[in-house]
């Protein structure tokens, strides 16, 4: 079996024998991707010479394929697909992220951990928001025709291109809030969706406290990506209040989703806690992590707070 380094290594030789004929030209290399929480992910990046944008192909989990059975020209196979799936045809002008005017109807709010992001924080503007951050983005999938289609492709704001737009953090926020607010939203019982994606529910949901009476919603939005900034739309948090008749916690299920239990739900505090840190630990990727926190919204004072363990 091959070691992860020379499983890399192998890849980088072999890979475009795997590719139709027009990619035998092209380069390729494995890029180190610094992510979310400071977690840092090794791609393979298979690119067009004329080109100045390509698909990034993460590594690891094609290596776990192959320590679990797969052979070697299975997974080059996979790669291989996702490759020429994600195909682009056109390069991206950098040029437009440049200008505000371009952008400026697709800056959105994101929300990260403070302490994790403490050091790459230090060079973006952001505000505090109990034990998180607010993070500035821009979509570049409705910036530019050329990567619509490409996934979740984002560029982060940084102070130097703040400085750009010649525009300081509280013309930011507000800005990006308008545009997150208009993002439509996703909150759903969490009964509704499972049962919706299963035939026989019943062993799936007797788990899970409060369910069956719907004391508990899913939230996030209509992208599916970076959801948890939907507790910034006071129009949801009303919503959700109303559906779960009144006050309820907030479980962070990662920075793209959120898990609303209802106060009255017969849920034991030290319960949310042990799953928010179970699934964390267990099913959250390290640069989708938020928070090992629970929260609660307060519908009298429509704020939310931060629980004390």
């Amino acid at each position: 079996m091959l070691t992860y380094e020379d499983f890399k290594q192998k890849l980088v030789e072999e890979i475009l024998n795997y590719l139709p004929l027009e990619y035998s030209e092209y380069d390729v290399s494995i890029s180190e991707v610094v992510k979310n929480n400071n977690s840092v992910n090794e791609a393979l990046i298979i690119k067009q010479n004329d080109l100045n944008i390509a698909p990034t192909i993460y590594i690891k989990a094609y290596y776990e394929d192959y320590c679990c059975g797969d052979s070697f020209d299975a997974v080059c196979s996979k790669i291989a697909g996702v490759r020429i799936d994600a195909q682009c045809c056109k390069t991206f002008d950098t040029d437009k992220i440049l200008d505000i005017d371009a952008v400026r109807d697709y800056i959105y709010i994101g929300l990260v951990n403070l302490e994790r992001n403490s050091e790459v924080l230090m060079n973006r503007p952001h505000r505090e928001f109990l034990d998180l951050a607010i993070v500035y983005y821009i979509d570049i999938t409705k910036v530019d025709d050329n990567c619509k289609g490409m996934g979740c492709l984002q560029v982060v704001i940084t102070d130097d291109l703040m400085e750009q737009y010649r525009m300081n953090e509280e013309e930011l926020y507000k800005l990006a809030m308008k545009n997150t607010n208009d993002i439509k939203p996703k909150c759903k019982y969490l009964h509704d969706i499972i049962s919706s994606s299963f035939q026989s529910e019943d062993s799936i949901l007797e788990d899970i406290p409060g369910i069956k009476n719907y004391n508990v919603m899913y939230l996030t939005n209509e992208n599916n990506c970076k959801g948890s900034a939907m507790v910034f739309n006071n129009e949801v948090l009303n919503y959700a209040s109303e559906k779960l008749g009144g006050d309820y916690y907030i479980l962070p299920s990662s920075i793209h989703e959120l898990i609303l239990v209802s106060a009255l739900a017969d849920m034991p505090k030290e319960a949310m806690y042990n799953m928010v840190h179970e699934v964390n630990m267990n099913s959250v990727c390290p640069e989708d992590y938020l928070s090992d926190s629970i929260y609660y919204y307060d519908s009298s004072d429509q704020k939310i707070y931060m629980m004390v363990e």
